[in-house]
């Protein structure tokens, strides 16, 4: 399902895609980055993510690590597979902590956790 705040278009602000399961934690992401001056844009899940990356080419994607369907770390691998999205920054926001999930992350193709 798609929960897109709006549509891209060449005079837009800078756009951050917040990726999480959870409702609660998206809006909290939200808020934070409407506050930054970013436009929004969310997905609930890793195949909803590859494709609004590539769609709307936002500036930063923020990315749950444990999602049901297609977990964080698929998701991450799948954009960076794409040459239209490989370039987009990726900030894993998660609860886990483990010094493996941090490294795995970044094997992925996250940018930073």
């Amino acid at each position: 399902m798609w929960l897109l705040d709006s549509k891209k278009n060449p005079n837009r602000r800078k756009q951050v895609l917040v990726i999480d399961d959870d409702p609660g934690e998206r809006m909290m992401l939200k808020e934070f980055f409407e506050l930054e001056g970013y436009e929004v844009l969310q997905a609930s899940d890793g195949v909803i993510a590859a494709g609004a990356a590539a769609e709307y080419l936002p500036d930063l994607i923020t990315m749950d690590m444990r999602m049901p369907g297609t977990p964080g770390l698929e998701a991450v691998r799948a954009i960076r597979s794409n040459p239209k999205t490989k370039h987009i920054p990726i900030l894993m926001c998660t609860g886990e902590n483990k010094v493996e999930d941090i490294d795995e992350s970044l094997r992925a193709g996250a940018d930073d956790y």
